[in-house]
Order: structure tokens, then C-alpha cells, then sequence
């Protein structure tokens, strides 16, 4: 941890961000806030969980602003650092975020800039935006189920937070499978739709219950929920939603069924970002406490865009919103 005395910015980079190509960055977003006379201290993170870390320690520390400097996947780390496990703020500090990383979903569902100047002028200048955010509890690693034979009877333990959107299912398996490597060949959108074909061949769907606010459904054949607060989820796939920053509630986007003749309509779907078709394949609704759990089997968790662990997972807005610099106050 470098930097002065100034209490104003904390940055949390990413070396790892873009490929290892951050680290090339770094001196330009320090350049950035020298113009600007903003003094800085700064920490760098040799893994994502580090992020959480030292976003948490900077809180402690008393810093006004703490800045991600990274990809999707440092800024909800960093995210992270700002809640204590019963979703309530450990400080005042303000999230500021400059997105050096792949795919920027974030940034795109909440007005903040890509260029790296416009970004260093909002965390200096932008507006603070409080803006609701998921906290979900699940099972970690490789199920942590209590019985063997039936992950469904683990018991929720982990404890996080997201931005953006869960995924339980077939969209924990494209984010494994599009972040090993394939975006750094073909590009953020191309390599994420490529990812999905290959992962559309081969995943099994499960059997899901869902209890949304104390009404509970099973459902066969699923292979996807997306559970979340922004439209832009995940390299250019779109969820049409009417939720405001005044509303805790989150939507669910259910995808079952899928054939060979009905997953290119829900893929045009998808990526279009039109509201959401009545098929048989697509259920979407709102609500203020999910638990899900699967039959006989585990299914993976991810949220904003990195893998987490397993079913059972139960998904609520935390009990404090987020202090955010962004740009349009009804930015989505």
C-alpha cells in the first residue's frame, strides 16, 4: 500500500486486469489525478479476494473514495470490501470505478465512462448515486453439501454481494468457460456467444425449487436463472426490467425447456435486450427474497461474472445501498 497522508482516494488495481495489460495503465490513471492536484494512495491486488481486502482496510482507514481499477470482477471485489455480512455498510466511503478490464457491464448499466480521463473527471466531480445491490448467501466450493447424494441439503454459508446479476446454472458454466481464455481470442461479445454454444451443447438441466416471498414453485428442465438489478449481465446480453434505484426489489429471468428449435429465439432474445417473450421456455417475475435449491444434483453459482460456488443459494438486496460516483441519474 503506497501513497500520502490524503484521506480523499484509495485505488485498489488490478495488474491482472485486461490480460496483464493494467499494469501498462496504471502510470496513465496516476498522471490523471496528478493534473488534477488529487492525491492518491494506492494498493495492488495479486488476487481478486486481495481486492476485498484492502477495499475493506481503506474503509477502516477512513478514505473518502475507494476506486477499482480493473475488470467486472475487481470492481465486485471491491464492491465487496464495503459490506460486513448482514449487508449493512462498514463506512461512509464512495465507490469510484475506471474499467481497464473486458467486458463492461457494469460501467454500461450505470453511466460510468470507459475512457480512462472521463473516468478520473467522475470520481473526482460525479454525483453520488445510492444504488441498491444483491446479497446472496451460498454454498462454496464444491458444494458443501451435508449429505452426499443430496447437495439440496447443504446450508447457504458464504456471503456476498453483486451489482449486476446472479446466474445459477448454465450462466455459472459460460463464465468458467468464457473467462479461460476464449474472450482473449476472439473478443468480449464474440468469445462469451461462442463460450454459450459450446456450453448449450453439453449442459444437463436440472430439477429447481424456487420460493420467491413465500410462494413456492419446482420446475424441470432448467437451465438458467438470472436473478439481478441491471439490464447489461454479461457481454452483451440484455434483461428488459422496470425496477428503479427506488425499488428493492430484484427480477428473475427463468430459462427452461430449451430445444434445438427454441434456444435461437431465446438467444435473439436475450441479446436484443426487448422484454422478455411469453414462451414456454422464458418466466420472469419480481420479488424480494429468493431460496433456491436443486434435486439431486449441484448447480453452479456466479455473480458479475465470475464463478462462486453452488445451489443452495438464497438472493435479497442488502440492507444498505451503495455509495456510487456514476453519471446519469437514470442511468440503467
Amino acid at each position: 500500500m503506497t501513497g500520502s497522508n490524503d484521506r480523499r482516494l484509495f485505488l485498489v488495481m488490478n495488474p491482472g486486469a485486461r490480460g496483464g495489460g493494467g499494469r501498462a495503465m496504471f502510470e496513465q490513471i496516476r498522471r490523471c489525478f496528478d493534473r488534477r492536484n488529487v492525491g492518491v494512495a494506492t494498493g495492488q491486488t495479486d488476487t481478486l479476494d486481495a481486492a476485498t481486502l484492502l477495499a475493506r482496510q481503506a474503509c477502516i482507514d477512513g478514505y473518502e473514495t475507494i476506486v477499482a481499477i480493473g475488470g467486472d470482477g475487481t470492481i465486485n471485489r471491491v464492491l465487496n470490501g464495503f459490506f460486513a455480512t448482514d449487508g449493512k455498510l462498514i463506512s461512509q466511503a464512495r465507490l469510484g470505478v475506471i474499467h481497464i478490464g473486458t467486458s463492461p457491464d457494469f460501467c454500461k448499466s450505470y453511466g460510468i465512462p470507459i475512457a480512462v480521463e472521463a473516468a478520473c473527471d467522475m470520481v473526482c466531480e460525479g454525483y453520488v448515486r445510492e444504488v441498491p445491490v444483491g446479497m446472496i448467501r451460498y454454498t462454496e466450493g464444491g458444494g458443501g453439501a451435508e449429505r452426499a447424494d443430496d447437495p439440496g441439503s447443504a446450508v447457504p454459508r458464504a456471503v456476498s454481494f453483486f451489482a449486476c446479476c446472479a446466474n445459477i446454472g448454465l450462466g455459472a458454466h459460460l463464465a468458467s468457460r468464457a473467462n479461460s481464455g476464449i474472450r482473449k481470442i476472439c473478443g468480449d461479445a464474440a468469445g462469451t456467444f461462442l463460450a454459450l454454444l459450446r456450453v448449450l451443447l453439453t449442459y444437463r438441466p436440472a430439477t429447481v425449487t424456487m420460493n420467491v416471498d413465500g410462494k413456492e414453485t419446482t420446475m424441470t428442465r432448467v437451465y438458467n436463472i438470472s436473478i439481478g438489478r441491471t439490464s447489461h449481465v454479461a457481454s452483451g446480453i440484455k434483461i428488459a426490467h422496470e425496477l428503479t434505484d427506488a425499488d428493492n426489489r430484484l427480477y428473475a429471468l427463468t430459462v427452461q425447456k430449451l430445444g434445438p428449435f427454441t434456444f435461437p429465439g431465446c438467444l435473439r432474445a436475450l441479446y436484443a435486450g426487448r422484454p422478455i417473450p411469453k414462451r414456454g421456455i422464458f418466466s420472469f417475475g419480481y420479488g424480494r427474497l429468493f431460496d433456491i435449491r436443486a434435486r439431486g444434483r449441484r448447480v453452479a453459482v456466479e455473480f458479475d461474472g465470475d464463478p462462486a460456488g453452488n445451489l443452495p443459494c438464497t438472493v435479497t438486496t442488502a440492507t444498505d445501498r451503495l455509495p456510487l460516483l456514476c453519471g446519469g441519474a437514470h442511468a440503467h
